[in-house]
């Protein structure tokens, strides 16, 4: 069944169109990624002293 072979190959990407565009995980914009995030992070500072 050549037809079912062929669809299965697809990727399951069935329904979407154009350009899938990213969202940061960290500031939750579009565009780039938590990676490449330039959002500067808030750190208590009042953790990290010991």
């Amino acid at each position: 069944m050549q037809v079912a072979a062929e669809s299965s190959r697809s990727g399951g990407c069935r329904g979407l169109k154009g350009p899938r565009v990213m969202h940061c995980d960290k500031c939750g914009k579009a565009g780039h990624n938590a990676r490449t995030c330039q959002e500067e992070i808030e750190v208590n500072m009042e953790e990290y002293s010991n």
